[in-house]
């Protein structure tokens, strides 16, 4: 287990409460430090990490200025899925639990592999589990909008980066609600991996979204306060 102090910063808000996007790069942040004593041997064998899913459970908004404590470890370890739970809490008060899935994936072949017995070597697995893997729940969808994918939004990994999906989320509530977001829980199914306009679609009451071309790259759940 590994924890780390973040303050929330005016900039990383949305109407004064900490963006689902700012909370995933700070829980990125966070687990980078743990897995980077694996790095050599990502490396030499041509790996990569690659965020499958989240899930984020928030038991209240979290305001500008709050000093988070955030703890995460590695709760299980399937085929080819490497699960890592978060806990998010302010002044011992537990304000979020997330969960993030990882696939490893060949570098080369750009296709997901079983988890090396070797890579577990450098980690440790706790067994607790804060929240379970639940399917995404689908609905019709009723309105959907357009944003153009910038050259900006691609990582070392030449496609678009996690965090944007979720930016492209909470850019549709900013034009559509002045609400935050309680819960959110994200399927990758398909990298965007080239610039163009992405379509962004949700049922009637926003409990189901899609971001789609031609073919869905991402869908899945959300509540709001």
């Amino acid at each position: 287990m590994i924890n780390l102090e973040f303050i929330v910063k005016e900039e990383q808000t949305r109407n004064g409460f900490l963006s689902i996007e700012n909370l995933s790069k700070m829980l990125l942040k966070l687990s980078s430090l743990e897995s980077d004593i694996a790095n050599d041997y990502m490396q030499e064998n041509k790996l990569l990490w690659m965020i499958y899913s989240w899930d984020f459970q928030l038991n209240r908004e979290i305001k500008t200025g709050e000093v988070l404590e955030i703890s995460t470890w590695v709760s299980e370890v399937s085929k080819i899925k490497l699960h890592r739970e978060f806990l998010v809490k302010s002044k011992d008060e537990v304000v979020a639990k997330c969960l993030a899935e990882f696939l490893i994936i060949d570098a080369n072949k750009r296709k997901a592999i079983r988890v090396p017995k070797q890579l577990m070597e450098y980690f440790e697995i706790n067994n607790t589990k804060l929240l379970s893997v639940e399917r995404v729940e689908e609905f019709e969808i009723e309105d959907s909008t357009s944003y153009t994918v910038e050259s900006s939004y691609f990582d070392e990994n030449n496609h678009v980066n996690n965090s944007v999906y979720i930016r492209w989320i909470e850019k549709f509530l900013d034009e559509s609600s002045d609400k935050s977001i309680k819960s959110l829980k994200i399927v990758y199914s398909k990298e965007i991996n080239e610039q163009g306009i992405i379509n962004v679609g949700f049922s009637k009451n926003i409990e189901y979204f899609e971001i789609y071309t031609k073919e869905i790259k991402a869908k899945g759940n959300m509540f709001l306060f």
